[in-house]
This record gives C-alpha cells, structure tokens and sequence, in this order.
C-alpha cells in the first residue's frame, strides 16, 4: 500500500500530461489566434489618428503563428528533455526556445502599414521602428495586372522610390476604395502611373 501511495503522489505532480495538453491548444491555436491577436493589439497600440489603410502584411501573421508553433515545440522538447536529460537541461532548453519565440511575436505584431494624406508608413518585418515614405518619395507606382481565360485583375501595387526601393502591397479589397486617393497623390507631386500585365498561359 506504502509503495502505490507514492505512485500516486509522483502522478500527481507529473507535468506531462498538463505542459502537452498545453502545447497541443497552443499548437492548434496557432492557426487562428494570430489574426485576433494582430487586429486587436495593431488596433489599441499602433492606430494611426488618421489613415485610409491600416494593415498588417501576410508576413505579419505567419511570422506570428510561427512564434506560436515554436512555443508549442518548446514545451514538446522539454519534456523530452525532462524525461532523459533532466530538469535543469530541459529547462535551459525551453528558455532559449521560448525567448526565440517571444521575439518571433513580436516582430509578427510589429510588422504593419498604413496610407494616409502624408505618405505610406510600414513598419518593416525585422524592424521595430515605422519607415514614413512620404509621397513624393515616390518617382512610380506599378499597377501589376494578371490576364487568364480573356479576365484581367489587378494583382498588385509595387511603389518605386527614386532612390529605387520597392514596396509592395497583393491589391485587396480595401485599397479599391482608396486608389483614386493614392493616384491622386502620387501624380500631384510628380510619380507617374504606370502598368504592366501578365499574361497566364490557359
């Protein structure tokens, strides 16, 4: 009776079951928290006063979930560690995963832009700090148009720097009701307008 009352203690205290159950949720939240998690701290922390776009990039949220991912396959490796190496090498372990982790977060909230009367503002992935371009930083804007099967869409804006940098924004949903602004813009202080279209093979 001595030796199962011990048996029991040990399972009670055992992490396995709770640390995996936890990087199982966290694993499988991964592909849904980060477009709630990215909306809502871009919105209360980095909400311009004024603005016609305000987004987070695709990077933004796959940088995001892959922080999420890398923190459950921390937890997962520390209980291997645990099990054969011990506590303090597990741990050590998960520390270091943990804080790649956290820096993976942070650059996916990080990593946004927004258009307004002054210009583009992004705030690069990898970077902490926003890039103002203002518009007549611009020489062109690139309208990159797809054709298949006789229908044309706009697929992307590429802006052109005059020092030759190049940002570009997949064209959504959002920017249709702003393009006559930004062209406006753009051909007000000198950037010419200009398009491309590529033909897909049916």
């Amino acid at each position: 009776m001595f030796p199962s009352s011990i048996m029991k203690k040990n399972t009670l205290h055992d992490p396995t079951p709770i640390v995996f159950a936890i990087a199982i949720t966290i694993f499988i939240g991964s592909f849904i928290f980060p477009f709630i998690i990215i909306y809502v701290v871009r919105d209360i922390f980095f909400r311009p006063d004024t603005y016609w776009i305000f987004q987070s990039p695709f990077s933004s949220y796959m940088t995001f979930m892959s922080g999420m991912m890398l923190m459950s396959m921390a937890l997962l490796v520390f209980l291997f560690f645990n099990k054969r190496k011990g506590i303090k090498l597990a741990s050590g372990v998960l520390a270091a995963l943990t804080v790649v982790s956290l820096w993976l977060l942070s650059l996916g909230v990080y990593n946004y832009y927004y258009f307004n009367e002054h210009g583009i503002h992004y705030n690069h992935l990898f970077s902490y700090r926003a890039t103002h371009y203002h518009w007549d930083d611009f020489s062109t804007m690139l309208e990159l148009k797809e054709k298949e099967k006789g229908t044309t869409r706009l697929k992307e804006l590429i802006f052109i720097t005059k020092d030759g940098e190049e940002l570009s924004f997949p064209f959504q949903q959002h920017f249709w009701n702003h393009k006559h602004k930004i062209t406006s813009f753009l051909e007000y202080h000198g950037a010419s307008i200009e398009d491309r279209t590529i033909v897909v093979d049916d």
